[in-house]
């Protein structure tokens, strides 16, 4: 499920295969609605691309994002 931090691209070869890092940083407060949410958010994101070929012109990724409310 996409929260809002990463978006539909994640699954492509940024610049080719390799290993990628991205920290993302987001705050959010629902500003009066119930329940009352006050929350900062890190996502740390590691995407890992393969050069390597699979059956119909495919190729082996890794997407782990681990998320931590502060």
């Amino acid at each position: 499920m996409n929260l809002g931090f990463t978006s539909f691209l994640d699954g492509g070869y940024p610049a080719g295969p390799r290993v990628y890092f991205s920290q993302y940083l987001q705050y959010f407060d629902s500003q009066g609605s119930l329940p009352k949410v006050d929350a900062f958010v890190s996502l740390s994101q590691l995407l890992i691309l393969w050069d390597k070929e699979l059956p119909l012109e495919s190729e082996p990724g890794l997407n782990v994002i681990l998320p931590v409310k502060v």
